[in-house]
This record gives structure tokens, sequence and C-alpha cells, in this order.
């Protein structure tokens, strides 16, 4: 007759483990907040901050991105933080810096999120928590998802796509509803930070040549809701542009003996597109 051997540590062993990794999830989120708190209320001037938070209250005021004013991302950010505006007016940077906080925290929970659900089986749980752990003392990330900058936003769409992106071609992945929001979201964080275009386009290549036999179909829907997502950010602003935009460029040169000369360049930009043309410029004056 078999004896079951007993296991190391009993009942009183799994208690402890687990006690152990909600004292770690508990150190995480404590480090977490205290990382953010500390970006929030001590940390520096950001040089972006200022206009992020001037062209949100243009936009509350009734001004046109790319019309009005010269903006060098997409326009979601400004549309987003004018929505909240009331926090700024109340709590001037720091309530930019607390709406910037919300959008990276619930960005980090999707990332959570994410993590557990394409881990592997028997270690979901234990791939979210290290997820929550990595960004939890990540000073870095808790300084960029705090200060007013488009990191926090773009992360919290791109984190909502990327959890859409999962689910297409499983059973009840939503037939066209899954892949096209997953499109919709990901086009949203690009209008919010032109870089995340790349997600985009990789987005689309994953599901060419991943689910090609599971959801052959879903390329075809995830571009329809990309194209939707970027003509509902892009359009309204460039229908109601005017002729040109011009952007005035100072130039200061130093001379030996505290002697300065300055210039002025006028850059004439006919469209918002045009702007990628011209920063190599930008960026040598």
């Amino acid at each position: 007759m078999d004896e079951k051997l007993p296991v190391e540590g009993g009942t009183r062993g799994g208690k402890a483990w687990k006690w152990r990794h909600l004292l770690l999830l508990l150190a995480a989120a404590a480090a977490w907040l205290g990382l953010s708190a500390a970006a929030g209320w001590m940390g520096e001037l950001n040089q972006d901050e200022g206009w992020y938070l001037y062209a949100a209250k243009m936009v509350r005021e009734g001004a046109v991105p790319y019309r009005d004013f010269a903006f060098t991302q997409g326009p979601v950010a400004p549309l987003v933080y004018a929505a909240v505006y009331n926090w700024v007016d109340r709590r001037g940077l720091v309530g930019g810096r607390a709406a910037t906080f919300v959008f990276g925290g619930a960005a980090s929970l999707l990332a959570v999120w994410l993590a557990m659900r394409i881990g592997p089986r028997g270690g979901r749980r234990a791939a979210g928590a290290l997820c929550f752990v990595l960004l939890g003392v990540n000073a870095y990330q808790c300084q960029f998802t705090t200060v007013v900058k488009t990191y926090a936003l773009a992360a919290l769409l791109f984190g909502l796509g990327l959890l859409l992106l999962s689910r297409t071609g499983r059973r009840g992945g939503g037939g066209f509803l899954i892949p096209g929001l997953a499109g919709f979201f990901l086009a949203l964080a690009a209008a919010t930070r032109i870089s995340f275009g790349a997600a985009l386009a990789a987005g689309g290549a994953y599901l060419v040549l991943v689910h090609r036999k599971s959801a052959p179909w879903a390329w075809l829907d995830y571009g329809l809701g990309g194209v939707l997502g970027l003509v509902l950010a892009f359009a309204p602003f460039h229908a109601g542009i005017g002729d040109s935009l011009e952007i005035e460029v100072g130039v200061e040169r130093a001379f030996p003996f505290g002697s300065r000369d300055r210039r002025t360049r006028v850059i004439v930009v006919r469209s918002p597109s045009r702007l990628i043309s011209v920063a190599p410029t930008l960026a040598a004056v």
C-alpha cells in the first residue's frame, strides 16, 4: 500500500508562500504610489508640461489645434486634457499631474491584465504580479506617467488596443468588433503620440502572420477600425485649417566677448502633415 509522502512545508508552507507574495505586492504598490507622489509633488517642471497644458487650455477656450496654434503631436492629448482641465484650474500643475497619474495608473493595470492573459497556464498570476512589481519599482516609469506628457494617455490607449488584440482569433473573440476596436484604440494611441504609429502597423502585421487561419479576415476588420480612428482624430482639424501656418523660430548665435546676434526665421507650413518635412530644420536651428 503506497503512502503519500508529506509535502515539504505542508499547508503552513503554502500559506506562508501566499503571504510572502502578498507582502511583495503590497510593497510594490507602496513603492509605486510613493514614487508617483514624489514625481507629482516634488518633481521639477518638465519643459513640455506647460506647453501641453497651455494647448489643453486653448482647446477648452475654443481654439483648434493646427489652425490656431502649432502642435507637433496628434490632437487627442489636448482634447482629453481639456476635458479634465478643471483639475488644473483648482490645483495648477499638480492637478495636471494628478490627471496624468490616473491615465498612467490605468495603463499599468491594463499591462498587468494583459500579462495575466498571455502568460503560461499555471503561471498567469505570477506573470501579472511580476509585471506589477517591475512597473511599481521603476522610477523612470513612475516619473513619465505622472508628469504632464503624452506617454501616460498613449500607454492607456495602447494597452486597450493590445488587450483587445490578444482576444482576436480566440473562441468568443467577438467577430468584427474585437479586432476593429483594437485597431481603433491603437490608432488613437498614434493620434496621441505619433511614434505609436509603428505599433498600429505592427498590430496589422501580427494578425496577417499569426491569425491568418484562425481569423483570416481579422486584419481587414483591424484596418477598418484603425482608419476610422485616424479619420475621427485628424480629419476635423485638417478640414478647418487655413492656407498656411507660420512658425517663427528664434536663432541666437553666441560670439566672442559676450556679443550676441539674434536672427529670426519664419517657416511657412501649408498643412499639419508638412510639419514632418520641416522637423529637421526645426531641430537644426
